[in-house]
């Protein structure tokens, strides 16, 4: 059986989270994107969860690629939200205040947090 899926907009949480907020508005996305990736691990173990946290390529100002940690893939550009229901997640959980994710996440029957 495959196990839930929290897709997280990295950007989107680092600049709204105040422990990573801080790393991002003074520019140091490496800083942010780093804490939220060993942050997103911890998670993925205790809840024994899968999580593809996403970082807009545009602003990450690194080439197009996916890397893999324990339990959390790393993804640069967007990875489609439907193609993870497509690919039989049997639920998927979407981390955003992004309105234009919101809504594709509605739209493929995901759940928001």
């Amino acid at each position: 059986m495959r196990v839930p899926v929290y897709f997280v907009d990295g950007y989107n949480v680092c600049g709204y989270w105040p422990k990573l907020e801080k790393h991002f508005i003074k520019g140091r996305l490496d800083v942010a994107r780093q804490k939220l990736i060993e942050e997103l691990v911890e998670f993925s173990m205790i809840r024994e969860v899968k999580v593809v946290v996403v970082f807009d390529a545009l602003m990450s100002g690194l080439p197009t690629h996916k890397e893999e940690f324990i339990g959390v893939d790393i993804v640069f550009p967007r990875r489609n939200i439907v193609a993870l229901r497509e690919d039989g997640c049997p639920k998927v959980w979407v981390v955003t205040s992004d309105h234009l994710q919101q809504h594709a996440a509605y739209g493929a029957v995901c759940s928001l947090l």
